[in-house]
């Protein structure tokens, strides 16, 4: 299928635009660069594929769960799924930023406990800065749930950080 010029340009808008970031998540999901790599490489050919109209209006959300499946079926072909969660565990800290050191140990000591399901949800809301209807179309989660899953965990690490300043 030949693409017209104007589908050319939204797809290298795209691709300029998307690239590091969804580089970032795959690597937050996988732990491996070259892994990440191939994964977005895969996305991208996938949308080049795709119907340019169809898509237009929410590429970014679907170029972030062509990444996530991408990522789960790399890890069912080679590894077990327990792997994914114990990967994600691992890189989480390279991704999540907070301004205060010791804080950001806390606060990741903390999120590294949540499933692996509501550490995506964190990465894509505090890292990616998502809203909750955009993560809901990455993950397949609902909107409502996403709200629900940031807002206990929230709680959570507010809680835990006053129980952390109790103890200092």
């Amino acid at each position: 299928m030949k693409k017209s010029y104007v589908q050319k340009q939204w797809f290298q808008g795209v691709l300029t635009m998307h690239e590091r970031s969804l580089l970032n998540y795959a690597y937050s999901l996988t732990g491996n660069k070259e892994q990440a790599e191939e994964i977005v490489q895969s996305a991208f050919i996938k949308l080049w594929k795709e119907n340019f109209l169809s898509i237009q209006d929410y590429v970014v959300p679907w170029l972030y769960r062509v990444c996530r499946n991408e990522a789960i079926d790399y890890f069912r072909k080679g590894q077990k799924m327990e792997e994914f969660d114990e990967q994600k565990n691992n890189t989480l800290s390279e991704f999540f930023f907070f301004e205060d050191k010791i804080e950001k140990n806390i606060i990741f000591k903390i999120i590294s406990g949540f499933s692996a399901e509501h550490q995506e949800v964190f990465i894509l809301k505090f890292q990616e800065g998502y809203n909750n209807r955009e993560i809901s179309q990455i993950t397949g989660l609902s909107s409502s749930n996403v709200g629900i899953i940031l807002f206990r965990g929230i709680k959570k690490i507010q809680e835990l950080l006053k129980l952390e300043v109790e103890d200092v």
